[in-house]
């Protein structure tokens, strides 16, 4: 299966009837995790304020492009990709 990535505003899906929340729980249904470029995996509830995604409580700002990465590809993600990528000179 193929990682998907899906822009994801709370104002925009709104008008098309349904809410952010309940995407990201019809992709996690079909085993998909959710991450985040910047935060990392995002594992824990989501909940929505009218233009606002919330993750654990903690509003996700700036950061409406979340990847679905499925379950079976078992991946690791690195907290501080720098460190592993670089060496320090």
């Amino acid at each position: 299966r193929p990682l998907v990535q899906i822009e994801v505003n709370p104002q925009f899906s709104q008008k098309f009837g349904y809410t952010a929340q309940s995407m990201l729980e019809w992709m996690r249904t079909r085993n998909f995790r959710v991450c985040s470029k910047n935060l990392g995996w995002l594992d824990g509830e989501f909940t929505n304020k009218t233009r606002t995604l919330m993750h654990n409580g903690v509003p996700i700002k700036r950061e409406i492009d979340l990847f679905f990465v499925p379950v079976e590809w078992n991946l690791n993600l690195y907290n501080n990709r720098y460190d592993t990528l670089f060496e320090e000179v």
